[in-house]
């Protein structure tokens, strides 16, 4: 900047304090370091000036840390570098790291400590955080108007018991006759067909695993970034018509299991074959489905609702993540129906 100019320092510094820094020094050369001058230039005060003069003469023009010199509470380096070292080692959350150091090195230090350290020494961590594998992972697009039935295949989980949907008394009836809390829900985006099932537990399978599950239907996995709904947008609008066109108006009929099953199953039936539905041109999703898969089997029309604390858990290597699978002729029936299958 040549001598009367005239530069938003603030605006600069926001932008890189350094640059901002090494400007004013810059311009402090070009006017034979007239201080006054300078700070008119840069609408500061002079003491900002010596300021930086000071910075340069230090040899660092960077931002001074904000952290007090004198911490008395703050944790030992010694302990942060055993902290550490037994993150690096064990991968384990907080909670269990902190119960981990205690158990099998002597140490104590809570869990909120522990994240406190962990958050500090971001950079000494050789296992990567959930939190920035997420920000680095892009999800692919996927054109949900362009897919075949079966082709792309919306899955999620619904809590039951929405305080925003149900009455305080329908939640107590549930919870008195312990009906599951969870329902599993899966859609076909291309007709919006939709199968449920349900669940006390909401304890998913390992991701690994699951892959392995649905690559034996020839299907591949793509998972949503947490808190973006809009990913899985059919299925997420779904689960409000759920809340409006069944559970609100049937709760008290829920009281236990069989029956839970039974009117489940007629609501299934209706949402699938009887209800029209505004984005298919109010038409039932059976008949779009039809329309658009003329060789389906009329039998699936009548999907049964699960419940899956009841399924089989020893079949298999995997300990029942993989059941379905060794069912050859069901594995067979199903890829015919739905090859290349996109969850």
């Amino acid at each position: 900047m040549n001598p009367g100019h005239h530069i938003d320092y603030k605006q600069l510094r926001s932008i890189n304090p350094r640059a901002a820094r090494t400007a004013v020094l810059n311009y402090y050369a070009r006017v034979a370091g007239n201080v006054s001058q300078t700070a008119r230039a840069f609408s500061i005060n002079r003491c900002v000036v010596y300021d930086i003069l000071k910075k340069q003469a230090g040899g660092d023009l960077n931002d001074r840390s904000r952290a007090p010199k004198y911490q008395p509470r703050k944790t030992p380096a010694s302990i942060e570098e055993q902290v550490i070292a037994a993150k690096n080692k064990t991968h384990k959350g907080p909670t269990r790291l902190s119960l981990y150091l205690a158990k099998y090195e002597g140490l104590q230090v809570a869990p909120g400590t522990i994240r406190h350290i962990l958050r500090r020494n971001r950079e000494a961590l050789t296992y990567p955080s959930l939190t920035r594998m997420l920000h680095k992972e892009k999800r692919e697009f996927i054109d949900w108007y362009s897919a075949k039935p079966f082709e792309i295949v919306q899955i999620d989980l619904k809590h039951i018991r929405d305080h925003k949907a149900l009455s305080k008394a329908q939640m107590i009836h549930l919870d008195h006759y312990d009906t599951p809390n969870y329902q599993w829900s899966a859609m076909d985006v291309n007709s919006r067909f939709k199968m449920i099932a349900y669940s006390r537990g909401k304890s998913w399978m390992k991701v690994k695993e699951l892959r392995k599950l649905i690559a034996a239907f020839d299907c591949r996995l793509i998972q949503n970034h947490k808190g973006h709904c809009e990913e899985n947008a059919h299925l997420e609008r779904s689960h409000r018509t759920d809340d409006e066109e069944f559970y609100i108006p049937r709760t008290f009929k829920l009281c236990s299991d069989d029956p839970l099953l039974d009117e489940s199953m007629g609501y299934i039936y209706y949402y699938n074959n009887v209800r029209e539905h505004s984005a298919l041109n109010y038409q039932p999703l059976f008949q779009v489905f039809e329309q658009r898969l003329p060789d389906i089997d009329d039998s699936i029309r009548y999907t049964i609702p699960l419940l899956l604390d009841n399924a089989a858990v020893e079949i298999g290597p995997w300990c029942g993540y993989n059941v379905l699978a060794h069912y050859l002729n069901m594995n067979i029936k199903i890829c015919n129906y739905f090859p290349n299958c996109l969850f």
